[in-house]
């Protein structure tokens, strides 16, 4: 996929701005060049009532990253905007490439298509039922189209291929989860965020996994002061976005806690014991989302930098890719994100300050 995407640059070496404006000049690509079907504007989500956020647009700092990106960056010349929705938070494709969207300014989470044409709608108005609570922030789908969601209920909810109620009971109580995981076990991970803990769910929700952690099977605490392996927490963090990949369960941390270090920080877990991986990214300023695309490359939106950060698996590790849209400056306040499976490999990110969401098309 690399090579092709730098073969494009090469390729059109008019595109020297990407062209990531929906304004931009003449050379920007049409509709005919580029892969992707003309842009279609998403159906209208125009509800009008009041809603208090759960979470607080706290302006946050600029932080210069501690890694140097190498390589090629990679070629998203086409960004589209889908709007109608208010501080969207949490977003996930499933396997046919359609797209769950939690709007939680407006009580819902949105099915949509790829070109962004709704589809369906849980909560306020949907079409599948209510939502049983209000502000959804995080969505996760499994392999067979189960979708989860948690929000300011305390609550993981899940819902059928079908859209209906399916039966989930959590096994342990929730405090402001954030973000929610599916991996290809069925296995659930959510950012206990009020408990500064990960929590990992069978697919009956009873806890499993994390059995070397001193809060018990199925519960990995960050409450400082604590070690786990090669990483200290010294102070308090918040776990925010979170994500699972080959049996590594990573999350977003924001805080200047993490040995040592000044920045926020992606840290990776072993799902089955719970004891830390050698993979330790910081440099963040209040990462919320993080996802992977089927080649294992990961992506950060990395909130208080206003960008997505893209990394490869290296040597154990991890080495930053350049991303060529995060010169655009079409991001206010990036906080949700995913990756569309083969051939597209769509970004789609959700801005809650811009009240968009955005798609990223190589």
């Amino acid at each position: 996929m690399k090579k092709t995407l730098i073969f494009l640059l090469l390729a059109l070496p008019g595109l020297t701005a990407l062209c990531l404006n929906l304004s931009c000049s003449a050379t920007q690509p049409t509709a005919a060049t580029n892969f992707q079907n003309p842009v279609q504007t998403v159906v209208g989500i125009n509800y009008t009532f009041t809603f208090t956020p759960i979470f607080t647009a706290t302006p946050t700092p600029t932080v210069t990253p501690t890694y140097t990106p190498t390589g090629t960056p990679t070629p998203f010349v086409t960004a589209t905007p889908w709007t109608g929705f208010s501080s969207p938070s949490g977003i996930a494709v499933d396997g046919s490439g359609n797209v769950y969207v939690a709007d939680t300014g407006n009580n819902k989470v949105g099915k949509y298509t790829p070109n962004g044409l709704t589809v369906a709608g849980w909560g306020t108005f949907g079409t599948k039922g209510m939502v049983p609570y209000t502000g959804p922030v995080g969505v996760a789908v499994d392999a067979v189209s189960n979708l989860y969601v948690v929000g300011s209920a305390n609550l993981v909810t899940k819902f059928n291929a079908n859209g209906g109620p399916a039966v989930f009971t959590s096994s342990v109580a929730l405090l402001n989860p954030q973000a929610v995981a599916v991996d290809g076990g069925g296995n659930v991970y959510i950012s206990d965020t009020g408990h500064n803990r990960i929590v990992q769910l069978n697919a009956s929700g009873n806890l499993t996994g994390f059995t070397a952690s001193t809060a018990g099977t199925g519960l990995l605490s960050l409450v400082a002061p604590i070690t786990i392996g090669s990483v200290t927490i010294n102070s308090a963090v918040t776990v925010s976005g979170i994500a699972v990949n080959n049996g590594i369960v990573y999350a977003a941390t924001q805080g200047v806690s993490v040995n040592g270090s000044g920045y926020s920080s992606i840290l990776g877990f072993d799902a089955a014991s719970g004891a830390t991986t050698t993979i330790v990214l910081t440099g963040f300023a209040n990462p919320s989302g993080i996802a992977f695309d089927s080649s294992g490359n990961l992506y950060v939106a990395d909130t208080g930098n206003k960008q997505v950060e893209e990394f490869m698996p290296s040597l154990g590790g991890f080495t930053q890719i350049p991303l060529a849209f995060n010169n655009s400056n079409s991001l206010q306040g990036p906080k949700g994100i995913a990756i569309a499976p083969a051939p597209t490999f769509n970004i789609f990110v959700t801005d809650y300050l811009a009240k968009t969401v955005i798609k990223f098309t190589p």
